[in-house]
């Protein structure tokens, strides 16, 4: 467990840097320490790397860069439940999870079409 924890702190310490080169620097060194006790980890991690890289195409005062937490839809998708989940406190069925569930994946995937049509 100790190791995943080093393993995921040490993921997330890539993403501190503050250029594409500083960044993509800090990942060539986290692949290099963990590549052999985790090699399907590190191909997973570079995995469409360079897309993870995109916000900093994006021109915005340097103040908000750290608002910038995570482009990823299932993350926030999971941090949308959580806090759904957190207002409603305890269910009182199953089912009534899985409604929730299901409203808010409905909910986001029809965010996401509008989203696509509305792209130029």
């Amino acid at each position: 467990m100790s190791q995943m924890v080093s393993r995921t702190a040490e993921a997330g310490w890539v993403d501190k840097g503050t250029s594409a080169a500083d960044i993509e620097s800090r990942a060539r060194l986290f692949s290099m320490i963990w590549k052999d006790r985790e090699p399907e980890a590190v191909a997973n991690f570079w995995g469409n790397f360079h897309k993870t890289l995109a916000y900093l195409s994006v021109e915005m005062a340097p103040s908000l860069v750290c608002l910038i937490h995570t482009i990823n839809l299932l993350e926030r998708f999971h941090k949308e439940a959580r806090r759904k989940q957190c207002d409603i406190g305890m269910f009182q069925s199953e089912q009534g999870c899985e409604v929730v569930w299901y409203l808010l994946a409905m909910r986001e995937s029809a965010k996401q079409r509008a989203a696509l049509q509305n792209r130029p």
